[in-house]
This record gives structure tokens, sequence and C-alpha cells, in this order.
């Protein structure tokens, strides 16, 4: 990720994080700054070094810390963005905890399903961020519950089968 912002006393910043290794780098201007620590940063400033503060992250909302001044750089992550996050974790594990449900649509839950609604449920935090408007973040949201809800029933469906081969 990249956030260009511009900044009426240190002109314009460039944040930049890994969203896979969460490495940071953070430019003032043309001057990239001296990474200190994972979180602190030297900025020189007319042949002086003054510290940058970097808090947060991609999905948590990123702000910097220069002369007792907060910046803003990322926003967090909004309460219905959680909550729509939450909700497709729930329904899978009320579905797989369904007798009834389940015989309709199996479901795979578990360690596997866990780790695929983890997956899922971190991937949809992050495209739900780059969303513009309300209405795309539902898009976003509504397609990696279809995707969430169709690879947990794909696994369950091959569970179903290998224990039926078993027997």
């Amino acid at each position: 990720m990249e956030k260009v912002l511009k900044h009426s006393v240190y002109g314009e910043i460039i944040y930049r994080e890994s969203a896979w290794t969460g490495k940071k780098e953070l430019i003032f201007g043309e001057t990239p700054l001296i990474k200190q620590s994972k979180n602190t940063y030297l900025w020189k400033n007319d042949g002086k070094y003054e510290l940058v503060t970097i808090k947060g992250n991609i999905l948590s909302g990123v702000k910097l810390f220069v002369r007792n001044e907060e910046i803003v750089v990322e926003p967090a992550i909004k309460w219905y963005e959680i909550l729509l996050t939450v909700l497709m974790a729930a329904v899978i594990i009320a579905w797989g905890n369904s007798v009834v449900l389940c015989s309709i649509i199996p479901v795979i839950g578990g360690a596997i399903g866990g780790g695929i609604c983890g997956a899922c449920a971190v991937l949809n935090l992050y495209l739900m961020k780059k969303g513009k408007t309300v209405g795309r973040k539902f898009l976003i949201w509504l397609a990696m519950f279809i995707a969430t809800f169709g690879l947990c029933a794909f696994f369950g469906f091959i569970a179903v089968v290998v224990l039926i081969s078993l027997t």
C-alpha cells in the first residue's frame, strides 16, 4: 500500500507498507527517512534530526507523530466493516453446527474452516478499506462472503465424499 499526502509544513509525505511483510517506508518531500527502530524514523531537516513515530498499520489505521503533531495517513477501520467481517465467520460457524443446514450444504469447520474464514476476513478488511463508498464496500463484502462460503462448502463436500468412501 502506498499513501501520498500533501502537508502544508512537511510537503509531500509518502508512506509505504507491504501487506505481506509489514515493512514500512517513509519519505518527506524527496528525502527518505532513516529507520531507527520498527516504528521510529529520523528526519533530517535543515541539518537537524527530528524524530518521526508511526503508530498503527494498514488495517488499524496509520498516524504519524512529528513535532507534537498528529498526521492521519490512513483512517481506522469503520465499525460496520468489522461487523460485516465478523458476520462472515459467524454464519459459517452457525451453519457448520446445524445438522439441518449441513444436510443441505455441508461446510467444513474446525481448523480448516477457521483458517479459511480467518484468511478471508483479513482479505475482506483489506479490500473493504480500499472501497471508496459504503455501497462499494458492501459489494466487496458480499463477494468475499460468497467466496468464503463457497470455499467452506467445497471443502465440506470433499470431507463428505471422503467420509462416505471410507465407510
